[in-house]
């Protein structure tokens, strides 16, 4: 690393130090507050030598709380300080290029869309590879492309008990493009995770031709099954139908995937609706058992539609939590493990919580429930430089706010409900990821870039929750 590079993230951290200590959320209550002890007063910082893509990052936990992202060309890791892991991979970094699990082709390329850790530690990434040999030329250029799913050691090498001695597994789990009049395999996995037994579990989706309500046809992937896999990678014959379950889901929003505390899975899917078969309107959320089967009771044939509601957490129980983002407010909603609202919460089910004041840009949503039932909802904020103290601290903050298991924002967690943590200037924060460690504590992810460039990295923070 350069001189310049070192003095670029050591003015970062100084900068945040400066801001941090005069910030809400560090006069905050012992309710909630960040953790002094993870990196540099609560933040840590990738390497700015990483080139960032547009895409979604993804972050998980291992056991010890050392926190890993992916974030488009390939995986960070910190230790649970926070500090960067020189071991693992190369000098803290696996990329993700051209030698990801391509068997010396240099036409295939491997895109990341979910990342996971088993109980051991082991790393799961889930993706689509293509390979640019075959395609097929439709409405705009398609290559053939195959499910990816790779398992690495907690030191971020590739698993060999995992797929047959080399890391991975690359299947196209029988399934056809819905493109037609071509036999080249069009299927990627577009989100995963594991389940209680170190088992992958996949949404699998193929390519199809989209028009939308008002643009012009395009390609896109939509959901066509959940696929379970065995401990060793191969497919799990005894979920659903030789290791699939079918499903159907628009393009839009992404998929989402959780399993419950009995390794039931719940998917969200994007919903077709409108005048044209390409017009996508709210989200539809699936249920199934263990065994891959629709489970009893939730909707018809375990399907229930919610709207233009988000899937945010699924609690162990099997109660929903969803939510829609508005100009100055969140509205939450917590579903019961039938999929219908719960009326102890908020007004029949839904509740509100408020952005920061002047904020001109926000993501937000429900990323935990605590073992006391309450909510924990974290994002980030782009503000202008204002009058009072929350607007003050920069253009980018991380926040984190927490209802009580009634609905009602906990005025004893943080500063009257919330946590800001002001990001130092010119960071600009474009995607983010959280989710509690083995001990409680709140991991926050971002994806930052300077501004006018695709060099950046990622910034974590790490909170304490539990009281």
């Amino acid at each position: 690393m350069s001189f310049a590079r070192v003095s670029w993230i050591s003015a970062l951290a100084f900068a945040f130090l400066s801001i941090a200590w005069v910030s809400p959320a560090f006069g905050a209550s012992s309710a909630g507050r960040v953790d002094p002890q993870f990196g540099d007063g609560g933040l840590a910082f990738s390497p700015f030598e990483i080139t960032i893509s547009t895409g979604r990052i993804k972050m998980v936990s291992g056991p010890s709380g050392s926190p890993t992202v992916i974030y488009g060309h390939g995986m960070v890791h910190f230790r649970s300080d926070g500090s960067r892991d020189p071991g693992f991979g190369t000098h803290g970094i696996v990329p993700f290029g051209r030698d990801t699990a391509t068997g010396g082709v240099r036409q295939r390329r491997f895109a990341e869309t979910g990342l996971a850790a088993d109980s051991h530690g082991r790393l799961v990434v889930f993706g689509e590879q293509t390979d640019s040999r075959r395609s097929f030329f439709g409405i705009e250029p398609t290559f053939e492309s195959s499910a990816l799913v790779l398992r690495f050691t907690p030191r971020g090498r590739l698993d060999p008990t995992f797929g047959d001695g080399r890391g991975f597994v690359r299947d196209d789990f029988g399934l056809g493009s819905d493109i037609g009049e071509t036999d080249i395999p069009m299927v990627g996995a577009l989100a995963g995770t594991v389940d209680s037994k170190n088992r992958p579990v996949l949404v699998a989706g193929v390519k199809t031709i989209v028009g939308g309500c008002y643009a012009k046809a395009t390609t896109r992937s939509v959901p066509r099954a959940v696929v379970r896999l065995t401990r060793s990678g191969s497919v799990d014959p005894t979920f659903g139908s030789n290791g699939l379950s079918p499903i159907s889901g628009a393009h839009t929003p992404p998929p989402g995937l959780a399993l419950d505390s009995a390794d039931g899975p719940l998917v969200s899917v994007g919903r077709f609706g409108g005048p044209a078969p390409g017009c996508v309107s709210g989200s539809v959320l699936i249920r199934m058992n263990k065994d891959g089967q629709f489970l009893d009771g939730f909707g018809e044939d375990g399907a229930r539609t919610v709207g233009t509601y988000d899937f945010g957490v699924l609690e162990p129980s099997g109660a929903i939590i969803l939510s829609q983002e508005y100009k100055h407010s969140i509205g939450v909603v917590r579903l019961r493990p039938d999929g219908s609202r719960d009326p102890s919460f908020g007004g029949d089910g839904v509740a509100n919580v408020a952005l920061p004041p002047a904020a001109t840009g926000s993501h937000m949503q429900p990323v935990a429930v605590d073992a006391k039932g309450r909510i924990l909802i974290a994002g980030f904020v782009r503000s202008r430089h204002g009058r009072n103290s929350e607007e003050r601290g920069g253009k980018n903050a991380f926040v984190v706010a927490r209802q009580l298991a009634d609905g009602m924002v906990d005025k004893r967690f943080g500063a009257n409900g919330r946590i800001l943590t002001s990001l130092p200037d010119p960071l600009e924060v474009s995607s983010f990821s959280a989710e509690l460690d083995a001990q409680g504590r709140l991991l926050l992810a971002g994806r930052f870039t300077k501004p006018g460039s695709f060099a950046g990295g990622i910034v974590v923070a790490r909170y304490l929750v539990g009281s």
